[in-house]
Parts: C-alpha cells; structure tokens; sequence
C-alpha cells in the first residue's frame, strides 16, 4: 500500500512538473484530455492515478516518454546524464582499447627486441576488438544499420588478422579475403530488404 502511495506522490509530482514547463492550466490540460479539471486536480494532489492511457495522452501532450511520468526526477536526470555522454563513453572504451595495444607493444618491444617486427601487430589485434567494443555499445543505444556495418567491418579486420598472421606460414593467404565479400554482399540485401519492409 505505502508502495503504491509513493508511485502516486511520484506521478502528482510529475504531472505538475511537466505541466508547468508546458505553461498550461489544469482546466486547458482537462479539457485537452475530455476530463474534469477537477480529475486534473485530484491526481496532482496524489489522491489518485490516471489510468495507463490517459497517462500516454499526457506524455504524448508533453512529448516526453510514459516513463517519464512514472519515475522519479533525480533516477531519471541521471539516465538523461549517461545517454547525453554516451558518445564520451564510446570513446572513452574504444580509446582504452588503443590504450591496452600501445601498451602491449612497449612491453613486447621492450622484452622481446629481437623481435621488433611483429609487435607492431598488437594494433592489428585492436582494429577487431575496437568494432567488438562499437559493436555491444551500438547493440545498447544504436540503430540496426550501424550493427550491420559494425559486424560487417568486423569480420573484415578479422579476416585482415588472419591474413597477417598465416600468410609467412601458408602461401596464396591473399585468398581469405574472398571470404568476407558474401557477407558483406548478405548483409548489403539483408539491409536494402529492412528498409523496404520498414516504408511499406
């Protein structure tokens, strides 16, 4: 009961929140919404709750998201803070990637220097993992298109790895990149056939 009472004080709250930034009246939010404004009243006073559609009527009038009205403020500041810093945290994690490589090369170089000629390959291994770590992020917040790219020049930096690693040990290597060209072409159709689907 004290559960459901708190939700209630947490939409009241919201509801006059928003209200106010849109600059309307209770009487003008009641009458866009074919309700009393005495309705109005009572769920800002946290007497009662709108019911689920009348809750996206007023999101939708606000233009924000139904959760938006459900949470409270400070949980929902600190979401808005992580997505509008989303891109930092991509860099960030990506650039952390470049991090470990360059580490890894100045301790490969510095004991192993009769071998100087493959360390360099530790930023070869970082062009793979760097799509892995764009790839889960764009899985978290990106649009569908952006992971077909992202898996596509993955398994071409996969395929580049390979190539780099086998090719003094097995000849013609050069033919493993064949492999990648039906995916990309896979993906290509997959991609015009979703954009299609999604206009019609």
């Amino acid at each position: 009961m004290e559960k459901q009472e708190n939700i209630a004080i947490t939409i009241a709250h919201n509801l006059v929140r928003y209200r106010k930034q849109a600059n309307i009246t209770q009487a003008q939010l009641a009458e866009k919404l074919n309700y009393s404004d005495k309705a109005v009243s009572k769920w800002e006073r946290g007497e009662g709750t709108p019911d689920i559609f009348v809750l996206k009527q007023i999101a939708d009038i606000y233009g924000i998201e139904i959760q938006e009205l459900l949470e409270r403020q400070d949980k929902l500041t600190f979401s808005r803070s992580i997505l509008k810093n989303k891109s930092v945290i991509v860099i960030l994690s990506t650039g952390l990637v470049w991090v470990v490589a360059t580490f890894a090369y100045v301790l490969t170089s510095l004991l192993l220097p009769n071998k100087l000629e493959h360390t360099w390959r530790a930023f070869t291994y970082a062009i793979p993992v760097s799509f892995i770590v764009l790839l889960v992020f764009c899985c978290i917040w990106g649009k569908k298109i952006y992971r077909l790219i992202l898996i596509d020049l993955l398994i071409w930096s996969l395929t580049l790895v390979i190539f780099l690693e086998l090719n003094d040990l097995i000849q013609n290597m050069y033919f493993i990149f064949f492999i990648p060209i039906p995916v990309t072409i896979l993906l290509l159709i997959w991609c015009i056939a979703e954009s299609k689907r999604s206009r019609g």
